[in-house]
């Protein structure tokens, strides 16, 4: 996954127009890189710009993101289930854990392994009110609700980049899931 397929477009709508922030959720960018890799403020009307910011990028939109979406005949076939997502990561660290816990069991106490430190996700999205990001933001409150979502998405990713630097670390949980980091896995609803 990456390009456009790791790109995903938080979409809102307020009484100032229509904000998108696009956040990356695919592998880890270049250091030099924000996982926050665009931002619009789309005046009312200006659905062709809407289209093309979401045209084959995963979609994340609030209710009235949705509902915008709809006015401008704008269909996003690939919408982000946020719970399944973290459900998602939540299992392959579990099963990482699984694995670690059963390899530790049948190991003599003087041959013990060190337990792995597993990040904590993020408390779970409420896509309407989500954790405020502070900013100093000159422009008020336009795609406030946006940018905090996608500062939710980038530390989503932060967690799971973490979860995977300790997966890696051990060449028990290598041999389970491979020696290459992995991006987050993302699911899409109805998939």
């Amino acid at each position: 996954m990456g390009g456009r397929d790791s790109v995903v477009a938080v979409v809102d709508e307020t009484t100032e127009g229509v904000s998108v922030w696009w956040a990356d959720v695919g592998l880890k960018p270049d250091p030099s890189m924000s996982r926050l890799c665009g931002a619009w403020v789309l005046a009312p009307g200006d659905d062709e710009t809407l289209e093309s910011l979401t045209f084959m990028r995963i979609v994340l939109p609030t209710k009235a993101g949705a509902q915008a979406l709809r006015n401008a005949g704008v269909g996003a076939d690939r919408l982000l289930d946020v719970d399944a997502t973290v459900a998602a990561a939540t299992a392959i660290r579990d099963r990482c854990q699984e694995a670690f816990d059963s390899e530790q069991a049948r190991r003599e106490p003087s041959k013990r392994l060190r337990a792995p430190k597993w990040p904590p996700f993020p408390d779970p999205l409420d896509v309407e009110h989500p954790p405020p990001w502070d900013v100093n933001d000159p422009s008020g409150a336009i795609g406030r609700t946006a940018l905090s979502i996608a500062h939710w998405l980038a530390a989503l990713c932060s967690r799971w980049e973490d979860l995977e630097a300790e997966r890696l670390s051990r060449p028990l949980l290598r041999k389970l899931d491979g020696a290459s980091e992995r991006p987050l896995p993302v699911v899409l609803v109805g998939v």
